[in-house]
């Protein structure tokens, strides 16, 4: 209720952070219901990915990416710009 309250709150006093507010917590839930999907369907996948990224920083986690990415000939600057996300 009181999340609703302040949404409103700031759609009238700053309507264009509340819509980015609002697409960001739309696009993390969408990205949470993939992975859930993805962890049921290939479990040992997931697993094997989680093993992988675990316990790296940003910046190791994001040249694990590029590598992955590179070798499946994905742009991957393209396809995060795409979800609004800079690396």
């Amino acid at each position: 209720m009181r999340q609703q309250a302040r949404m409103m709150g700031q759609m009238f006093s700053n309507p264009s952070r509340a819509m980015q507010e609002l697409m960001q917590r739309n696009m993390n839930e969408m990205i949470n219901q993939q992975l859930a999907d993805w962890q049921q369907s290939h479990p040992q996948e997931f697993r094997q990915c989680v093993e992988q990224f675990s316990g790296k920083n940003r910046s190791e986690q994001v040249r694990l990416l590029r590598a992955q990415a590179e070798r499946s000939g994905i742009n991957l600057d393209q396809l995060a710009m795409q979800y609004g996300i800079a690396l």
